[in-house]
């Protein structure tokens, strides 16, 4: 794996620009006339329930000549939740305690909430410079991460469980993150082969849970960028994603994540997933979120190459150190049994069957910090679990890039 591939996972996982930032600024406006209903969390958060007909998102310039399908996937949406004889809810949130929810027709939206760290458009652009070996201590802010990747594609999705964690220690303006990536190349000479990454992963899709300064919460989030790590994408900010479900609001805290490494651990299901001529769509417990419609990715992205899981974290050195704000609870692999644990990874093969998938490279930036493990098959949630985090701290050394080859004997994780 190249150093200019992993800087490309660095700038997708924490981002600074947002896709075509010019036009979509406009795009995201949302009228009041468009709200159909307000609701209010105890702590805080404020979900409008908007228009599905009429969500900023669909302003969006790239989106024009998708306009047709996407009204009639939004149609279908509609039809779907109103032929449901239960409705659930299949992650719970803050805002679903008031008893409130948005109504058929609507999408929630979230509410920018000025005490929570905004992600993006707050975190530093990260370039070869910032990850190199002669920059391996001190300012100026990096992301740490340890993650496992899978490269036996192609691909056509993935799906993991993820544990969802209150973020037991984190600085103001950090961050930090459990996710699932899977990420697509514009080489079309390149041929995807066991263990093997092409020099570019242009297209780049994610799903998974941040927690930001503030108030500590795992906040359910999607990103994606379509030019390498260039310009990037989260939730509805800037019009690429398209809701269709209503009973989920990107961006607002999880109920009940847990904080210590003896607590019961909730985990959340999520998936990234395509059929062969349509659009990647998110699922979270099996029920579809939304799509990327294939015009916002004006290179394409009929396949992935990489399936990454794993965590991150954004280490600002406050006070001139490495930061101590924990990545998964705090524990770091190998060798510790509490660590937290991404479980159940599965793959979807370029046929469309799910396939047990061990990933065969990783990245680890500060393994003295923070680390990953692949622990191997998992009987109870089929598939292949990964052990990942850690504590961070003073004393940590942050090394650079430090990558692995899972393939070789010396290197097993």
């Amino acid at each position: 794996m190249t150093l200019s591939w992993c800087c490309l996972l660095v700038q997708v996982v924490f981002a600074a620009k947002l896709v075509l930032a010019a036009d979509f600024h406009a795009a995201v406006q949302l009228n009041p006339k468009d709200i159909k209903i307000m609701i209010e969390s105890k702590n805080g958060e404020i979900i409008d329930c908007v228009d599905i007909y009429k969500r900023p998102s669909l302003n969006n310039p790239l989106l024009k000549d998708s306009k047709a399908q996407i009204m009639r996937d939004i149609a279908n949406a509609v039809a779907e939740h109103e032929d449901w004889e239960m409705k659930t809810v299949p992650v719970e949130q803050e805002w679903h305690k008031n008893g409130k929810q948005c109504p058929i027709g609507s999408v929630p939206i979230m509410r920018t909430n000025p005490t929570v760290f905004n992600l993006s458009g707050s975190f530093p652009p990260l370039s070869v410079a910032n990850i190199s070996p002669t920059n391996t201590a001190g300012p100026p802010s990096r992301t740490e991460f340890a993650v496992a990747i899978a490269a036996n594609g192609p691909y056509r999705g993935a799906y993991v469980l993820l544990p969802v964690w209150k973020a037991a220690r984190l600085h103001d303006s950090e961050s930090t993150a459990t996710f699932l990536i899977v990420g697509g190349t514009v080489d079309t000479g390149f041929r995807p082969t066991p263990g093997r990454l092409p020099a570019d992963v242009t297209n780049q899709i994610g799903v998974g849970f941040f927690a930001d300064g503030g108030d500590n919460n795992p906040r359910l989030s999607v990103f994606y960028t379509p030019d390498g790590g260039k310009s990037q994408c989260y939730n509805l900010a800037c019009g690429g994603f398209i809701q269709t479900n209503k009973d989920i609001a990107l961006g607002a805290s999880i109920v009940n994540g847990a904080s210590g490494v003896d607590d019961h651990v909730p985990y959340v299901l999520v998936s990234i997933e395509k059929d062969a001529a349509g659009p990647w769509h998110v699922l979270v417990n099996d029920t579809d979120l939304g799509y990327y419609p294939r015009s916002i990715f004006p290179w394409l992205f009929p396949e992935a190459v990489a399936n990454v899981v794993g965590g991150a974290v954004l280490n600002t050195w406050p006070g001139g150190k490495h930061t101590d704000t924990v990545m998964g609870n705090g524990r770091r692999p190998p060798g510790d049994d509490k660590t937290a644990v991404v479980k159940g990874y599965i793959a979807i093969n370029a046929a469309g069957s799910q396939i047990v998938d061990r990933p065969t490279l990783g990245v680890r930036t500060a393994p003295d910090c923070y680390n990953f493990s692949v622990l191997g098959y998992n009987e109870d949630a089929p598939g292949i679990n990964v052990a990942f985090g850690g504590s961070g701290g003073p004393d940590c050394v942050g090394l650079a890039n430090v990558k692995v080859d899972l393939s070789t004997p010396n290197n097993k994780a």
